[in-house]
């Protein structure tokens, strides 16, 4: 799993790669209030984005996605 980060005018957009079979993106995140974290089990991929729900409590899941990484690889997909 390789992951990279484009920033464009203080925007972070986040996408990862296998370098030769996909490029998936994953979103835009405010890096000071906003992060992706990502792991790998088997086949699955898991991206889960955390964010200040408010300031007196730790960042929180708001978003998860799962994607078959033979699926990404068969298809192609470049994002």
């Amino acid at each position: 799993m390789e992951t990279f980060n484009v920033n464009p005018a203080g925007v972070d957009a986040d996408y990862i790669t296998d370098s030769v079979s996909f490029r998936l993106y994953v979103g835009k995140l405010d890096n000071e209030h906003e992060l992706y974290r990502y792991s790998c089990s088997g086949d699955s991929l898991l991206i889960r984005k955390f964010a200040d729900i408010d300031t007196s409590s730790a960042r929180q899941v708001v978003e998860t996605r799962v994607f078959r990484i033979n699926e990404l690889k068969s298809k192609g997909r470049f994002e």
